[in-house]
């Protein structure tokens, strides 16, 4: 039992114990095929470790078979994106003004704490740092002064696109170097997000696509549509009246009124025709019968 939901989640690219054991509870499939045993992470990590060599020769027997039905092609391979080794540290990337500031809280830093030490010693007849500040000290003032050289090595900045600053590596500025790849004749292949939709190889990616779980929807609510807005009427050259989006007219009422500090010019249609009108329901929520709008203007502006 244990070596048929072993080979079935090999199968599916599941290689840990505890994915294997939620498998065993929650997937139909793995409930089906162990009989609802529900065996517990340790007892499948056990498993593993002591026949592993006897699960690899099984494993390899059911891909032969496999193979030999044609169930296994061989049009495309992908490896997955790995982190490559460097002594590229993270921390140690910036450009000359970030590493001179961090140069100089360093230092400021180690003179505090010289500082405080001495103030705390003062009335001593002997003024010993202890050997924990003594250490962080130092660290500090070597790592200061390790920067400080690099400054001194590295004057200019590295020049990026549209003018911006590129960020450097103290501990291994080459890493990854494609100029040095090139010199060396080595072919770099670096794909980027929208690279399998350019790639004729990739048309039929989506046939190898896991069917969507029925108990779990992940498809996005249909987005609600938008309510009409002041771009969609259209107003008479001497401002007396409007046209709504369903071709009704729209009269001028009343004065001019004022909004937030600007002048408005306001509109509204009679309820007849507004009654019936399709166009009510624009936006997922019922428009009252009576449609008011109003535009505001700045000064001598057009209405807005």
């Amino acid at each position: 039992m244990l070596l048929k939901a072993v080979l079935l989640a090999y199968s599916q690219g599941m290689v840990s114990s505890r994915a294997i054991e939620r498998a065993c509870r929650d997937n139909v499939v793995f409930i089906a095929l162990t009989g609802d045993a529900k065996p517990h992470f340790t007892t499948i990590a056990d498993f593993v470790s002591r026949s592993r060599e006897a699960i690899a020769a099984v494993f390899a027997q059911v891909l032969t078979l496999l193979d030999g039905e044609g169930l296994i092609g061989r049009e495309m391979f992908a490896i997955d994106g790995v982190k490559l080794p460097s002594n590229a540290s993270k921390h140690c990337s910036g450009t000359r003004a970030e590493f001179l500031a961090q140069a100089q809280k360093m230092e400021r830093a180690a003179t505090t704490m010289l500082k405080c030490h001495q103030a705390n010693d003062a009335g001593a007849a002997e003024d010993v740092l202890d050997a924990k500040a003594a250490a962080r000290i130092e660290r500090l003032t070597h790592e200061a002064t390790k920067i400080r050289q690099w400054l001194t090595e590295h004057p200019d900045d590295r020049p990026g696109a549209r003018g911006k600053v590129r960020k450097s590596n103290r501990t291994d500025n080459e890493s990854a170097n494609l100029a040095a790849l090139a010199e060396k004749h080595i072919d770099a292949l670096i794909a980027d997000n929208a690279m399998r939709r350019r790639d004729e190889r990739f048309a039929e990616q989506d046939k190898y696509l896991a069917k969507p779980d029925p108990l779990h929807d992940k498809t996005r609510k249909p987005t609600k549509p938008r309510l009409f807005g002041s771009e969609d009427f259209i107003i008479a050259p001497d401002q007396s009246y409007a046209t709504c989006p369903a071709g009704k007219r729209l009269h001028r009422n009343g004065k001019d009124c004022t909004i937030g500090g600007y002048a408005a010019i306001k509109f509204r249609a009679p309820d007849a025709a507004c009654k019936g009108c399709p166009t009510r329901s624009h936006g997922g929520s019922e428009v009252p019968p009576s449609s008011c709008l109003l535009f505001q203007r700045s000064g001598e502006s057009e209405p807005k």
